[in-house]
């Protein structure tokens, strides 16, 4: 899988950009502020259907512009697919927006466009994934899957739509004592979507744990003791009844895959806690790998790698992993310094911001 071209427009500070990419491995050269990070935040944005920075989808649009599009030609195994995602403001307020997206021109739901475009990215941020909240760590469990899973995303998506809906209730029974008789409804519907999505989480991470110790894991000598364990806050008839009042009483749904999260452990001891800076650094690279591998096994194709300025933070060992295995599919890199990196390895050099005339 390769992505051939990209055009931005109203994207960040993109106001037109159109770019051309070589199969292999790319290189996006720029001082900071002048967009590196937006490009690969629109081609996983494609690839995902959310932003790995964003709150909300409005903010992805340019200031004092009402919408932005993005638009890519995909290359599969001798098939062209052109891909389009239009975000538009609503007048209700500034944060609320319309995606619509569109396959060859043919209007697609999130669940079947996330299927066309694969891609796994791995920033300097990444390492907040182990020391910052659940959700940054639900977020990378959500990534592989929505691209893996359509129905994963599709049901993800209803997921939340049935919780928002399941506290409203509990917000009315809090406030008024009415509406109890509507808790069944929505006590089936999370029960029957939070089953399939928490399955879904538990089959992902328990492939990360066989890749970390698999021979036919190139760095295993990095993963040696490396290990996460699964939080899952189950979400069961029995958890509701238990924590009914205490939900009623907090006016929010206190069980469920929303809550989930997971744990990274070096030979036996919390990462947030006890590892180093470089240690989580080299988890978090072999996190990506295994989620490279998760959707390279799943689906037969090699996402297109995104590599966002790492490498000043990486030390020479770590660099040349790296190095070695962005050598083997599409990677596209940004740096702002070309020296970081050995020159025969890099197929095509495009400097920002984008001359007038490119």
């Amino acid at each position: 899988m390769i992505i051939k071209s990209l055009n931005l427009t109203n994207f960040r500070n993109h106001k037109k950009t159109k770019l051309v990419f070589d199969e292999n491995v790319n290189l996006l050269i720029g001082d900071n502020g002048v967009g590196k990070t937006n490009i690969l935040e629109a081609i996983h944005l494609l690839a995902t259907s959310h932003s790995f920075r964003a709150k909300y989808d409005s903010d992805l649009i340019s200031h004092h512009q009402e919408f932005t599009l993005i638009e890519a030609v995909i290359s599969t195994q001798n098939e062209e697919d052109r891909v389009q995602m239009q975000i538009q403001r609503t007048p209700r307020s500034d944060k609320t927006s319309v995606k619509k997206v569109k396959i060859n021109n043919v209007t697609k739901s999130l669940g079947s466009f996330t299927h066309h475009l694969k891609s796994v990215l791995f920033s300097p941020e990444d390492i907040d994934i182990i020391t910052g909240p659940p959700s940054l760590r639900r977020r990378l469990i959500d990534s592989a899957l929505f691209q893996v899973e359509p129905k994963y995303k599709l049901y993800s998506v209803d997921y939340h739509k049935a919780l928002r809906r399941r506290n409203k209730v509990l917000e009315l029974i809090s406030e008024t004592g009415r509406g109890e008789e509507q808790l069944p409804f929505w006590n089936s519907k999370i029960l029957e979507l939070g089953e399939y999505i928490q399955q879904k989480r538990a089959g992902l991470l328990a492939y990360f744990n066989q890749f970390f110790r698999s021979a036919k894991n190139p760095y295993s000598k990095y993963s040696k003791g490396l290990d996460t364990t699964y939080e899952q806050n189950l979400l069961d008839t029995k958890s509701l009844l238990e924590y009914k009042s205490r939900e009623i009483a907090a006016k929010t749904t206190l069980v469920g895959p929303h809550r989930d999260d997971f744990i990274l452990y070096l030979q036996q001891k919390d990462m947030s806690q006890f590892a180093s800076r470089g240690e989580q650094r080299t988890a978090m690279f072999l996190m990506k790998l295994a989620e490279f591998n998760y959707i390279h096994q799943e689906l037969g194709v090699k996402p297109i790698l995104l590599l966002d300025d790492i490498f000043s933070e990486l030390d020479p060992e770590h660099r040349e992993a790296i190095l070695n295995f962005a050598s083997e599919q599409q990677t596209i890199i940004t740096t702002s310094s070309q020296t970081e990196l050995p020159e025969p390895l890099i197929s095509k050099v495009i400097h920002l911001p984008l001359s007038k005339s490119g």
